[in-house]
């Protein structure tokens, strides 16, 4: 085909460049597969690659997305972010103290089950726990497959304890809490709290501690606490260690 062209070409008069030129773009005419892939190659391989990073972004933003948290409240205040496959995908001080223990504990990427365990085992919580201090556990989206599996598994943690309770909540009322800056238990305890005192800000609740806090509730209505009674106990919900 290539040698027929140039045989014709060379009959017409017309410059070397333009005769090189015309013949080139017949020649793309006649076989347009064979050009077109040589120059869209690249292109190609570019598409194919920005495909793989959207494919990897996204599959990366729906590994790290939390579809349940769980609070911790004691002295320090602090939450775990925990993804679809129940690892632990971030972890949030609520407080200064729940910051530092933040910092200090290295539970990203581990089941639940071993954070909340080494986070109970942590010094910082059982030197807490050993003054005396109130522990709240809680899960947010609790009305979940995987929420209620969490919930469960925290009150098997604190069966036992005497001065523990543990809750369930929607994410929608953790967003509050975190809308003004709480932890989602300093969040219900401040619920409870603002029905004896309606001026008390949520930043004067986040600085208690849970023990301050469950002392506040029982000299605002009188009476003693139940042995492991929490707060927000209208949740059907909730739990704690005795009953589990």
């Amino acid at each position: 085909m290539e040698d027929k062209l140039r045989r014709a070409f060379d009959s017409v008069h017309a410059s070397p460049r333009l005769k090189a030129e015309t013949r080139r773009r017949v020649l793309e005419a006649l076989e347009p597969s064979r050009p077109r892939l040589r120059v869209f190659r690249p292109a190609l391989g570019l598409a194919a690659a920005c495909l793989a990073l959207l494919a990897f972004l996204g599959g990366y933003r729906f590994y790290i997305a939390p579809t349940a948290l769980i609070s911790v409240d004691i002295t320090p205040s602090l939450e775990l972010g925990v993804n679809l496959f129940d690892r632990v995908v971030s972890v949030t001080g609520y407080n200064q103290d729940g910051q530092e223990l933040a910092q200090q504990l290295e539970v990203e990427g581990l089941p639940y089950t071993q954070a909340v365990d080494a986070l109970l085992a942590s010094d910082t919580v059982t030197r807490c726990l050993a003054q005396d201090g109130y522990l709240s556990l809680g899960v947010a989206q609790s009305d979940t497959a995987q929420g209620q599996r969490i919930l469960d598994y925290l009150s098997r943690c604190t069966v036992g304890m005497a001065n523990a309770h543990c809750y369930g909540m929607g994410m929608d009322q953790a967003q509050d809490a975190h809308d003004l800056g709480l932890s989602c238990g300093k969040y219900q305890a401040w619920l409870e709290l603002i029905q004896y005192d309606p001026e008390l800000t949520p930043e004067e609740v986040s600085s208690m501690t849970m023990a301050q806090i469950r002392q506040l509730l029982e000299e605002y209505s009188g009476q003693s606490l139940s042995e492991g009674k929490g707060y927000g106990q209208g949740d059907s919900h909730g739990h704690h260690g005795k009953h589990e």
